[in-house]
């Protein structure tokens, strides 16, 4: 094998190296940055509905009152209109009676109900 063939095997090998940890570091940082984000998000989110669910639980002294009842839940936490147009409610129905609390909790939350 001459010289030139070993010196191009060589530089291909190595450049193919540079571009794999590279993609691999930029990988890890991008999901790094993301899932603060949305840690970050979640944080400003609980510390918004956390007077709301305090008031009530001083109110009723325990979670019973919500039992059966999601829409109550998003009575209280006081939905905004991106979240409530998020989770199919009609623009011209001001108090949600559109809104199925399965669909809005699961925009909130993130979290898929057992059907």
């Amino acid at each position: 094998m001459r010289l030139i063939h070993r010196l191009f095997l060589a530089f291909a090998t190595l450049s193919l190296a540079a571009i794999i940890s590279f993609a691999v570091i930029q990988r890890d940082s991008f999901r790094r940055g993301f899932l603060d984000y949305l840690e970050g998000v979640s944080l400003q989110l609980l510390e918004q509905c956390r007077e709301p669910l305090i008031a009530q639980y001083r109110e009723h002294s325990n979670w019973d009152f919500l039992r059966g009842s999601p829409r109550r839940l998003i009575d209280i936490l006081g939905v905004n209109r991106a979240a409530r147009e998020l989770a199919g409610v009609n623009a011209s129905d001001p108090q949600g009676a559109g809104v199925r609390p399965e669909t809005f909790l699961t925009v909130w939350t993130g979290d898929v109900p057992d059907r």
